[in-house]
């Protein structure tokens, strides 16, 4: 932990270093940090030798431990414990009455924290409130229609969040729709994200006009003003990124709970409603707002397919990126297997030669499906023509999921068959997802596949997957079972019983095959072979095989 760190290296440090190390914590601050000034600085100022610091050290010390009132910080895990707690704890809060509440929340109106005492305001009792408002949701949406515009957001919004998941009884669910129509008239635009909250659970029900109050904010709610950071880099992809961006927006929000509810349109009548707000939704400024909306025009297409159609064009015209969210690619699946098909085409040739590579890689996952399941082959054949291993990498990516369900199985396993032996090493691993994907499916139909697997450079990378689909295959392919161990002696070698290498860990895997092998060969050739690879297993010495024949001659 960085506080006994510091308080294990401070002593060994020379004058200059240690001042270093001062002027590295002295004034610690993280911008998303919500902890008053000090909150990390203090734990790790303090933990330098006092006598050395210099007077603005020592000066900054003394600050610190006047701001929150201990000589030196409390430790949890070499930060300073400094979180306000609510100003009405959880029991106290279970015993009060309406009025009680309204009193408390009129208050605790601010969100002011008193650090000496380390009491919250707004936020930490709005988080009471929402454990309540779980507990009795029918109580607290009642007591939601006595809150005004006065109100701090952060209790409308608990009332809202909490009703999410709540035991609501079918003859009391009006009342969860007065209360979203109630704090939705407050107008206050801190609201507008947690709306769809509060209807999560009751999407068949919700009536049309609280859908046309859903509707009318996710296109006119303030929040986002633009893209947040999605084009930083980080572990996520940029459609994980727009896709969480969006989420956690208001508008990003609604016209996912908007999708939501049409998904359970049954008449119709509610898409109706929602069709003059699809070419403002597929229009909006903000990328990762647009990726929400395809679920809308999503849900939509059963109803009124045509005006959701015709707004594709719109919502992807903008940055690259946007093909890459889940409910883009959903929505271009869902017009192509409508019959449909050419309007994606020039998409799918667009995102073949977008400058961004993720884009690129879905672009292949796309051309791949249309080439299985709308015989729309160009773009797939493009794809093992070029020499992008990012689209090839979608390619396999697309072919390894969706092998066992495929319209085309002869092209589907071809173009893996081809793609074992792709020269970059992450399409080879993309491909031999496929092992996986078998388990428990019956394998003689993709025993040409899987045997081109076995010999190939993807080989490797296929195990130990492949070795526990061949386990538990429901019919018999006792020759894949033999040649997948007799490939890996011939791979693996003196690795197989060297402890420090991941062929190691697959022997076991290896040897519970052969032994399983041996119990059911009904010819001597193949009897013969399975005893080669236990001798071959046995003389590296390699892990589990010993255990493996003991239990297999019990």
């Amino acid at each position: 932990m960085p506080r006994l760190v510091i308080q294990g290296i401070a002593p060994h440090l020379d004058d200059t270093k240690h001042q270093t190390l001062e002027d590295a914590v002295r004034d610690l601050r993280y911008d998303w940090d919500r902890r008053p000034h000090g909150g990390y600085a203090f734990p790790l100022l303090s933990a330098l030798d006092e006598s050395r610091l210099t007077d603005l050290g020592r000066r900054r010390l003394g600050e610190y431990r006047r701001a929150f009132g201990v000589e030196q910080p409390i430790e949890s895990g070499g930060i300073l414990d400094v979180s306000p707690h609510s100003p009405i704890s959880s029991d106290a809060a279970s015993r009060m009455a309406d009025d009680n509440w309204l009193q408390a929340i009129a208050r605790h109106s601010a969100d002011a924290r008193d650090w000496s005492t380390r009491q919250g305001g707004a936020r930490e009792l709005s988080s009471v409130l929402k454990e309540q408002t779980t507990a009795d949701p029918i109580r607290f949406a009642k007591l939601a229609l006595r809150l005004t515009d006065q109100t701090n957001t952060a209790y409308t919004n608990a009332i809202l969040w909490g009703m999410q998941g709540a035991p609501v009884p079918a003859d009391q669910v009006d009342v969860v729709f007065d209360c979203v129509r109630h704090i939705a008239s407050l107008r206050q635009a801190d609201n507008d994200r947690w709306l769809g909250f509060a209807l999560s659970d009751h999407l068949r029900e919700v009536p049309l006009d609280v859908v046309e109050l859903i509707r009318d904010r996710a296109v006119s709610a303030l929040d986002p003003i633009d893209d947040r950071g999605i084009f930083s880099s980080d572990e996520r992809s940029p459609g994980e990124r727009l896709r969480n961006d969006g989420l956690n927006s208001a508008r990003g929000a609604l016209a996912e709970t908007l999708g939501d509810i049409l998904v359970f349109d049954t008449d119709g009548s509610k898409t109706t409603a929602v069709i003059p707000a699809l070419p403002i939704l597929a229009a909006d400024p903000v990328v990762s707002v647009r990726g929400q909306a395809a679920h809308t025009i999503g849900a939509a297409l059963r109803s009124a397919r045509a005006d959701a159609v015709a707004v594709f064009p719109t919502l992807i015209d903008t940055d690259d990126s946007v093909l890459t969210v889940p409910y883009v690619r959903q929505l271009m699946m869902y017009i192509g297997n409508g019959g449909e098909p050419a309007l994606i085409l020039p998409v799918i040739e667009r995102m073949l030669v977008s400058e961004n590579a993720t884009v690129r890689t879905c672009g292949g996952q796309v051309a791949g499906h249309a080439a299985v399941e709308w015989e729309l082959t160009g773009p797939l054949a493009a794809v093992m023509r070029d020499t992008d291993e990012a689209s090839r990498k979608g390619v396999a990516q697309q072919g390894a999921s969706s092998v066992t369900r495929t319209r085309n199985v002869q092209l589907a396993t071809a173009t893996l068959t081809e793609l074992f032996d792709d020269p970059a090493v992450d399409v080879r691993k993309a491909a031999a997802e496929v092992a996986a994907q078998l388990r428990n499916e019956p394998l003689l139909p993709y025993s040409t596949m899987l045997a081109a697997l076995i010999e190939s450079a993807a080989y490797e990378a296929a195990t130990p997957q492949l070795f526990i689909t061949l386990q538990n295959a429901p019919d018999r392919v006792d020759s894949l079972v033999l040649r997948a161990a007799q490939r890996y002696i011939e791979v693996s070698g003196e690795a197989a019983g060297d402890m420090r290498t991941g062929a190691a860990g697959n022997a076991h895997y290896v040897a519970d095959l052969a032994i399983r092998g041996l119990a059911q060969a009904r010819r001597p050739q193949e009897r013969s072979a399975l005893l080669d690879v236990v001798d071959g297993l046995m003389r590296v010495g390699a892990y589990g095989v010993d255990k493996a024949v003991e239990e297999a001659a019990r």
